[in-house]
């Protein structure tokens, strides 16, 4: 796992955790927006971008990295942690393990309850098939019309997902779909927004209140006009804007 930062030491410290088979990509135009501001750093998952070689094995290990990183460089703490999709459940997890390491919490469309079936439903087979499936540059394309993602995108997109092996997807999507919230997220003391875009699925929008339940004092949000992770991936300003508003309440 790499580290990249943006904007001067001294700053208030934000972490952003991509979404999985993106990379540092999906912030960086985001920290680039707020890094007058902010010390923004955005951690490269394993088995993504960059760090492609390294197998990416689990959720919790992910976070207990992450983790590591913040004691040693940072004192143990942050001013905020966000992440959007699985980088939302890896800071869940992190807040669960630490809930005192950040001041604010930005939860973008991670999913915080077992979904038994599509954990089952993950075979090395249907991981195979999906790869096959992301060479297809119209599906591709499709599913930035579906989730609000601007065309132009398309190709990073499709670069992004193929750089993550197949056995880094396998871990990836096997204890995405099989995670559980830690029962320590309840003790945390930051101020949480939990948000995701108007054009869900119900599923989600289901998932982002059973978590802002299991957070109390937390809130709820939508970014309007957008799928999954539209807003992180399509507008960055639109991001940053909502992200800072929240920082700055």
């Amino acid at each position: 796992m790499k580290f990249y930062c943006y904007g001067a030491e001294g700053l208030p410290v934000v972490m952003l955790i991509h979404g999985g088979g993106n990379s540092k990509w999906m912030f960086e135009r985001a920290a680039r927006l707020m890094k007058d501001k902010y010390r923004i750093i955005v951690p490269e998952l394993d088995g993504h971008g960059e760090e492609h070689a390294i197998m990416y094995m689990s959720t919790r290990e992910e976070a207990e990295k992450i983790i590591r990183y913040i004691d040693e460089n940072l004192g143990g703490r942050l001013f905020c942690i966000a992440g959007a999709s699985l980088g939302s459940q890896i800071a869940m997890e992190i807040l669960g393990k630490r809930p005192r390491i950040a001041e604010r919490a930005f939860l973008e469309s991670g999913i915080c309850r077992p979904k038994k079936a599509l954990a089952r439903l993950m075979s090395r087979r249907m991981i195979d098939a999906m790869e096959k499936m992301y060479q297809w540059k119209w599906l591709v394309r499709l599913q930035c019309k579906y989730s609000g993602w601007p065309m132009e995108i398309a190709d990073k997109i499709t670069e992004d997902v193929k750089a993550v092996s197949a056995d880094s997807n396998y871990n990836l999507y096997r204890t995405y779909f099989s995670y559980e919230l830690p029962g320590g997220l309840r003790q945390t003391t930051a101020k949480v927004l939990v948000i995701c875009g108007s054009k869900e699925s119900r599923a989600m929008k289901a998932e982002i209140r059973y978590a802002a339940s299991q957070i109390p004092g937390s809130q709820t949000d939508v970014f309007e006009g957008c799928g999954h992770c539209g807003c992180s991936l399509g507008n960055p300003r639109a991001y940053a804007d909502k992200l800072q508003g929240f920082m700055e309440s």
